[in-house]
């Protein structure tokens, strides 16, 4: 499911956004990302699986296992950057929150630009009153890419706030588990009212 190493196909891809990020038209259900492509979030998936493969190998003394899967994620990494980011810039396609959390996360950017995008990133966050972007999986890269940066003021800001889109909103709405949106919906609009995220 791959074509010159971008991935072709991803169903879900950044699923479960805050409504004003989502496509009411995806899937039937209105939870599909509007802003981050399906492509880009599977291609980061792709690279992530495969440095996972690379250092499973290496702990199992797998050394050709290793040297495989490292030089995979290599070509993967490439062609996500020829595809989505200009060098130098920190903005990795339209630069929400999605396409930065990954692209950090993953250690998908050259080194010397990944402190420019985490800055990007935050200030953006922080100019839209912490509305963010990302979906429910995507939401936890995020926290631990504040972190990864020194943002932590702007770490505690996002994990304490109450208001919608956040984990105390579902609190003050009665969760005491994460939901799969974060709207609160009571029947079969909520696929999950306990969610991985």
């Amino acid at each position: 499911n791959s074509t010159d190493y971008l991935i072709n196909y991803s169903y879900y891809g950044d699923w479960g956004s805050p409504a004003y990020a989502c496509d009411p038209n995806s899937m039937g259900t209105g939870a599909g990302s509007k802003l981050t492509p399906n492509q880009l979030f599977g291609t980061a998936i792709f690279i992530a699986s495969c440095s996972t493969m690379a250092e499973f190998a290496r702990l199992l003394d797998k050394q050709e296992d290793e040297r495989k899967y490292h030089a995979l994620s290599e070509k993967i990494k490439a062609a996500f950057l020829k595809k989505w980011y200009v060098k130098g810039s920190g903005r990795v396609y339209q630069g929400d929150h999605t396409c930065q959390v990954l692209a950090l996360y993953f250690d998908i950017l050259p080194e010397e630009d990944r402190a420019k995008a985490a800055k990007l990133l935050r200030d953006d966050l922080v100019e839209h009153g912490y509305r963010f972007t990302t979906g429910a999986i995507s939401l936890r890269l995020l926290t631990d890419v504040l972190v990864k940066f020194g943002y932590l003021e702007e770490f505690y800001e996002l994990v304490t706030r109450d208001q919608y889109p956040s984990l105390g909103y579902m609190v003050q709405c009665g969760a005491t588990t994460t939901w799969e949106k974060f709207e609160y919906i009571d029947g079969p609009g909520m696929n999950a009212h306990t969610h991985c995220a």
